[in-house]
């Protein structure tokens, strides 16, 4: 049994020990042969010595060692969970071998070391969380601003006032953006919104228009519109009435009188003054070439050259602000809803049956509840080729300042055309908004109109081109 000496304390510390060496496993060759009592402080009142007097305590007993430990050598610090050898390198258990897999050569396998594995595994899982987050989207975090926000290009004023108005008396997002852009077309905005301006080729002028829905991402849109001077109107009623998001020609204005609009001329004095110059200039701007006759220096008909390549017209984007003109308009509701809309009669002495990117979702124009919306106006040629609009709207999701997101959006499309003329206008869900340009010898500055619930009034802010 135990010795007469060990007390209730004594015999506590010897199960402790003895537990405390069968853990260590059974591949240990050492073994105890008795009770082993631990050493005492002589000095400790009630409690027998440790040793007789005159005799120097028991040393502690060595650790004992196996003679596979022996064979085995000093053991390898392991490297931190996620390097080479934890990936697969240990005959491929790896990181799995902390999930369970102790019979293969994994982390778990290595017997005798509890403390080990519970780090790896520990580390494993901080690993497993960080490379989780690396791969979820980052948050949508944005600025703040005072709602609900009416933003259109150009120093358009009456229009932005229309779909302000349109707001206070209980309209919605589409109603708002509806109003406002026929209130340009009404008004022949500076001549390239609505009737009478922008002839074709051919003198005729043609509408574009396009309305979008951010909450339910439905759109409607007219392309090459004729004789009809509501497009956005039109517009809308493909977004209400059709399966479809465009129609364009003559079938679009068939569509528009079967919906009650009235069919009209769109030509003005005005319009047909300008087609006239254009055509004793040897129809000069233009937009062929490699045809024949010489787009640069006569008027059509054109067709191909054959084998003979030539230039085209002498046509240079000027960058003024006339040339390529569209209202494009973004409301965002006090509730966070969002549409976005454009209107224009598009490029002045256009080939007859062209169509901008108005009336293009994503390019004109874009809405999405879940990020803001965003309009574009420019050449529209250029324009549609990166669906700036689109764009816009992504990097606000991403959580880019509206500012921001503008202009990156104008410097992706630079890198290919370093001399186009453009803007984008842009706002996110909270309110806040921003626009941007590019910036030309002769358009250095982009006017856009803002009305929200701060403002008793329209307000005209510009920004530098960059």
């Amino acid at each position: 049994m135990f010795p007469g000496s060990c007390n209730p304390g004594c015999i506590i510390s010897h199960f402790s020990a003895q537990s405390a060496l069968h853990s260590r496993g059974s591949s240990h060759s050492g073994t105890v042969t008795g009770p082993q009592t631990p050493a005492q402080d002589p000095a400790a009142p009630g409690r027998p010595p440790s040793a007789p007097p005159g005799r120097p305590p028991r040393p502690a007993p060595r650790r004992q060692v196996s003679r596979e430990q022996r064979e085995r050598g000093p053991r390898r610090r392991e490297p931190p969970a996620g390097r080479g050898e934890d990936r697969g390198d240990r005959g491929g258990a790896g990181i799995a071998g902390i999930a369970g897999a102790r019979g293969g050569a994994g982390i778990a396998g290595r017997g005798g070391a509890p403390r080990l594995l519970r780090g790896r595994a520990a580390m494993a899982r901080r690993s497993g969380l960080a490379l989780l987050l690396l791969l979820l989207p980052p948050p949508l975090v944005l600025g703040r601003g005072p709602l609900p926000l009416v933003l259109n290009t150009w120093p358009f004023r009456n229009a932005t006032e229309a779909a302000w108005r349109t707001l206070a008396s209980g309209g919605g997002p589409l109603d708002a953006v509806e109003q406002g852009c026929a209130t340009c077309e009404r008004e022949q905005c500076d001549g390239t919104v609505g009737f009478g301006g922008s002839p074709d080729e051919l003198g005729e002028t043609t509408l574009d228009a396009m309305i979008m829905d951010g909450t339910t991402m439905n759109v409607g849109a007219v392309g090459d519109l004729r004789r009809i001077k509501n497009a956005i109107g039109v517009a809308r009623k493909v977004l209400e009435h059709t399966a479809h998001t465009l129609l364009v020609g003559e079938s679009a204005t068939k569509f528009a009188k079967s919906m009650g609009f009235i069919s009209e001329d769109l030509s003005t004095s005005a319009s047909r003054a300008l087609h006239s110059d254009w055509l004793a200039r040897n129809c000069q701007p233009n937009y062929w070439r490699n045809v024949v006759p010489d787009a640069s220096k006569y008027c059509g008909p054109y067709k191909p050259p054959g084998f003979l390549k030539q230039e085209g017209s002498t046509y240079k984007e000027t960058g003024n602000n006339y040339g390529h003109d569209t209202i494009g308009m973004v409301v965002v509701h006090k509730m966070g809803h969002t549409a976005a809309g454009t209107s224009t009669n598009g490029l002045k002495f256009k080939i007859h049956g062209r169509v901008g990117d108005s009336p293009v979702p994503g390019a004109g124009a874009y809405a999405d509840d879940t990020a803001g919306a965003a309009a574009a106006t420019g050449d529209g040629d250029i324009l549609m080729r990166f669906l700036p609009s689109y764009q816009a709207v992504e990097y606000m999701r991403q959580g880019e300042d509206p500012t921001v997101a503008c202009q990156k959006v104008i410097s992706r499309i630079q890198k290919y055309f370093p001399n186009f003329f453009g803007a984008v206008i842009c706002a996110n869900v909270t309110g806040s908004y921003g626009a941007a340009c590019g910036k030309l010898p002769t358009f250095t500055q982009f006017s856009f109109m803002v009305y929200n619930s701060l403002r008793n009034q329209p307000t005209e802010e510009k920004v530098e081109c960059i």
